[in-house]
């Protein structure tokens, strides 16, 4: 399933870890330096961050010392969850969701079969606007399966007026190719 959904709770989804720049604040902070990194390994780094962006700045106390930093003096980094893809710009996190379903498994496997297809009307030296006939075998029931779904999408890419899944006699004649789609056995035969 598609959809695109909108949360105000990037934290749901990333997690941020917010270092140092030591080339900036080594001098500024000499000894103080390595009781800041250890500070920071427990902060909360969507608080921090969110300190960050209200504020321009966040102060902390080190060994009874108050010292404010800018976000030019500390590194932040985003981690997306497990199970997560995500960028961060300026305003806005984008989370994608790495989980491969059935029915995104299915779309990939038809969209390998139209490369597939597109690659042998190559082949066929097949003009732009020449409609094609397709024998798509294999054993694969994945693949099949997916052909079957998605034989509209299949035939519309790739100017198919026909896709059938047994070889007739239409396809008499016609040179067959045996290639791997996604790691399954296909048979291909394009005919123009």
């Amino acid at each position: 399933m598609k959809e695109v959904r909108f949360t105000d709770r990037a934290d749901d989804y990333v997690s941020y870890t917010i270092l140092p720049d030591l080339k900036k604040l080594g001098k500024k902070l000499g000894k103080l330096l390595p009781i800041l990194k250890n500070w920071l390994t427990t902060a909360d780094g969507a608080a921090l961050l969110a300190q960050m962006e209200q504020d321009g700045q966040v102060e902390v106390e080190l060994d009874g010392q108050k010292v404010a930093f800018t976000a030019e003096e500390l590194i932040i980094r985003l981690q997306a969850k497990e199970g997560f893809a995500a960028s961060q710009g300026k305003n806005s996190v984008v989370v994608l969701t790495t989980e491969l379903t059935p029915e995104l498994i299915a779309e990939g496997n038809a969209r390998e079969i139209v490369r597939a297809i597109q690659s042998r009307r190559k082949d066929l030296n097949c003009a732009y606007a020449d409609h094609i006939r397709v024998c798509f075998e294999t054993e694969d029931t994945a693949m099949l399966d997916a052909a079957k779904a998605f034989s509209e999408y299949i035939c519309g890419e790739t100017l198919a007026d026909e896709l059938t899944f047994t070889v007739s006699d239409a396809y008499a004649g016609a040179e067959s190719v045996e290639l791997k789609l996604a790691g399954a056995a296909v048979k291909l035969t394009v005919v123009k």
